[in-house]
């Protein structure tokens, strides 16, 4: 294993990356348009700490209503609580589920989100300015793991050794007398299921590359990268590691598949020839988020292990080491223009 990865330097407190606004007025002046948002066990941080009495399992966003809205759900043991946080209103609505969400995306061109939830159910919710389920399924098969895939219109939803589809059909606009609720049931389909060749590994995450239309889909071992509209597998990476991958993406301008671990290592793949070009033991514990930064060639990773690393993808070396202070569950980049703001 590399020991590019490795941090020589003193830690950087959070506290001198970024300044944390807590005014309308200074978000503004920001532009509303933070570079990290960040899912931790004590709250939303963004520039402004919004703090919860649970963990966040997972984190959304979207900007289509002025200014960044995030739901934040905290999954407890049989009901999920979620909030949605409006960075311009600045108001924080609290929704109640009877049920526990295991995952949530949104689908931000048709303004919906997509719960996978623990009593077996695919439900569709309208996303903003509040959350009201609008429409569920009964999944036949275990699942983990949705995603959308814009090329095609389709949900994407990982099991064992396969990936569900279901597909939207174009949704009814023309009929004013017809309700979301209706135009969802009528026009979601449960597809036929793809086979990225795992075997019985379970996908463990599921990526969409808009740079390459590509998507990225990880088994227990292994990765399939496959094309976003066929589907046509293009390549299968056999990482043959002892450790689970827990996350995977794709940084197409140095043909790199990479992925991270439940040991806190992040593996460097070559997509076209398959082949390993280096792992980095880049965290203490399971590596939870991967981001790529094309402008400024940078890989993002996060971590239970309270911490952001920066790594410079052209020579695979730690540029900074972000202390927390808060077991990381996700990151979701929302300006790839620059890497942070302070």
């Amino acid at each position: 294993m590399s020991d590019k990865g490795k941090n020589n330097k003193t830690p950087i407190p959070r506290d001198e990356l970024w300044s944390w606004k807590n005014t309308e007025e200074e978000l503004r002046s920001m532009n509303s348009d933070p570079f990290y948002s960040l899912s931790t066990t004590s709250g939303l941080q963004l520039r402004k700490t919004f703090n919860f009495n649970h963990a966040i399992d997972y984190l959304a966003a979207t900007t289509s209503f002025g200014g960044e809205t995030f739901i934040a759900v905290q999954s407890l043991t049989s009901k999920s609580i979620v909030h949605i946080w409006n960075t311009v209103q600045h108001k924080n609505c609290k929704v109640k589920l009877g049920y526990r969400i295991n995952s949530f995306i949104i689908v931000h061109s048709l303004l919906i989100g997509v719960a996978l939830c623990g009593d077996g159910k695919l439900r569709i919710f309208t996303s903003v300015p509040t959350l009201v389920e609008v429409a569920s399924f009964d999944l036949e098969k275990p699942a983990t793991y949705p995603v959308y895939n814009p090329f095609r219109k389709d949900i994407l939803i990982g099991g064992i050794g396969e990936v569900n589809i279901w597909s939207f059909c174009e949704m009814i606009k023309n009929e004013p007398k017809t309700s979301l609720s209706e135009a969802i049931r009528m026009n979601l389909r449960r597809g036929q299921s793809f086979n990225p060749n795992f075997g019985d590994q379970w996908v463990t995450c599921i990526t969409i590359d808009d740079r390459s239309s590509q998507v990225v889909i990880a088994g227990e071992t292994m990765v399939c990268i496959a094309d976003a509209q066929t589907y046509g597998v293009k390549h299968v990476i056999n990482t043959d590691m002892s450790s689970t991958i827990t996350q995977s993406t794709l940084y197409v301008s140095m043909d790199y598949t990479i992925t991270g671990h439940q040991d806190g290592s992040v593996s460097i793949w070559s997509t076209s020839t398959c082949s390993n070009v280096d792992r980095i033991k880049a965290h203490q514990a399971k590596v939870t988020g991967l981001e790529v930064h094309y402008g400024m060639g940078l890989l993002i990773t996060v971590s239970l292990d309270k911490t952001i690393k920066v790594i410079r993808l052209s020579s695979l070396e730690e540029v900074y080491n972000i202390m927390t202070g808060d077991k990381m569950a996700n990151l979701k980049v929302l300006n790839r223009n620059s890497l942070a703001k302070g």
